[in-house]
């Protein structure tokens, strides 16, 4: 079960990676999450060589619309990402700083075909989430500029949105 497998993985934080090219002509790998421990209820549940491979990118997509912030090439800094090799044949990647909206949309419609299965961009909106925990504010400044895309659905939608600045 995948979900579980999520899980497991996330609490034990047992998933190495090397990033040994970014710009798409060198590869990433990741390898699997260590076997379960024999106490553990996954023990008989996760076959030995089953890996989910996550990929977290900070995309530098700053909002074009913010004084002093302006325009640093987000839209072609999308369109260089959805064509690099590093964010193929992932399972999960978790894409940080992806604010301005434009730049954004290019990116997520970009990898929808390998990754159907997206969330929006966590503090935009209510709608679409599961549930919205923590301070939603429909007068934020800004969006938490964090987006899920998956190869597997995603049976929830959870977002927390923080107080403070972080």
């Amino acid at each position: 079960d995948l979900l579980a497998s999520l899980i497991y993985i996330s609490d034990n934080k047992n998933i190495g990676s090397t990033n040994s090219d970014l710009t798409g002509s060198g590869s990433v790998s990741s390898s699997p999450a260590d076997a379960a421990p024999e106490n553990s209820i996954l023990a008989n549940s996760i076959p030995e060589n089953m890996g989910i491979k996550i990929l977290t990118h900070n995309v530098f997509l700053l909002p074009k619309t913010l004084p002093g912030w302006g325009n640093w090439g987000q839209n072609e800094r999308a369109q260089r990402i959805v064509s690099s090799n590093y964010i193929q044949n992932q399972d999960v990647i978790v894409f940080d700083e992806a604010f301005d909206t434009d730049a954004r949309k290019i990116l997520l419609d970009g990898v929808r075909s390998e990754y159907p299965y997206q969330t929006d961009v966590i503090g935009r909106t209510k709608k679409g989430w599961d549930a919205t925990l923590g301070l939603y504010r429909t007068d934020a400044f800004t969006n938490g500029g964090v987006v899920i895309v998956s190869k597997w659905p995603i049976e929830e939608k959870i977002q927390h949105v923080f107080k403070e600045k972080g």
